[in-house]
């Protein structure tokens, strides 16, 4: 069995630049996109750690599934090159309270994009509120009944964990709780790289998290997931998991 790479794309700006000035410029148009609206432009640096971070994928050769929110949109010619280069796109759930605002969450996702998704993840554990728009309680079992009903693959869910089940429901739909994360700091579990790649190579199915802003701003994100991509032997996406 693979590791999934999942890809969750946070923020729309770096709020970890090194200047001063221009990190609190990116810091005020992170807070406006998450809390109110702001411009998505490049010239202002409108997911440049995102972009950075695709770049040294495609230099090593490993693909990714990659989730946006309806506010971390690239555009959509971005997105025919990720998908090119073997990338999958799918929704970062972010907003959605019930079934009705999930509907128009995914279309808003779907049209953005320009293209078909098959599966989602979702934002946030359900320990706090993260921004006035964040629908903040996790609750895979309504996620689980909407992505169904709207015609949808899988999702990936958020339990800490290295070695991931996955779970059928009507047939089609898979869903698959545990996540291990990169990023030490948010891991909440305690284990390691080495018990993920470990695990993957005696056979095992891991899917591993990280965002792109921490893998930009912290050196220790990035030489975890150096590590962690160097020794597995076998990386896939979502979609060519389930496509077995």
């Amino acid at each position: 069995m693979p590791l999934i790479l999942r890809i969750d794309c946070d923020n729309a700006y770096n709020r970890c630049d090194k200047g001063r000035v221009s990190r609190l410029i990116k810091l005020a148009l992170n807070y406006l996109n998450e809390n109110y609206i702001a411009p998505h432009w490049r010239i202002l640096g409108y997911l440049e750690h995102f972009y950075k971070f695709i770049d040294y994928l495609k230099s090593i050769g490993v693909r990714a599934s990659i989730f946006f929110k309806y506010i971390t949109l690239p555009s959509r010619d971005y997105v025919k090159t990720l998908i090119s280069y073997g990338f999958e796109v799918g929704m970062h759930l972010y907003s959605a309270t019930n079934e009705s605002e999930f509907f128009k969450e995914l279309e808003r996702v779907r049209k953005g994009l320009g293209v078909s998704i098959e599966g989602f993840s979702k934002h946030g554990h359900g320990e706090r509120r993260l921004s006035r728009k964040h629908a903040w309680h996790y609750e895979p079992e309504k996620y689980i009944k909407w992505g169904i009903k709207a015609g949808l693959k899988y999702f990936s869910g958020n339990t800490p964990g290295v070695k991931a089940e996955t779970k059928v429901f009507t047939g089609k739909f898979t869903y698959v709780p545990q996540v291990f994360c990169v990023e030490p700091s948010s891991r909440r579990v305690k284990a390691s790289i080495d018990e993920v790649v470990d695990h993957v190579n005696s056979g095992g199915l891991s899917v591993a998290l990280v965002h792109p802003i921490n893998w930009f701003a912290s050196g220790d994100v990035r030489r975890e997931l150096d590590r962690l991509l160097s020794k597995v032997r076998d990386i896939k996406t979502f979609k060519e998991l389930l496509c077995r």
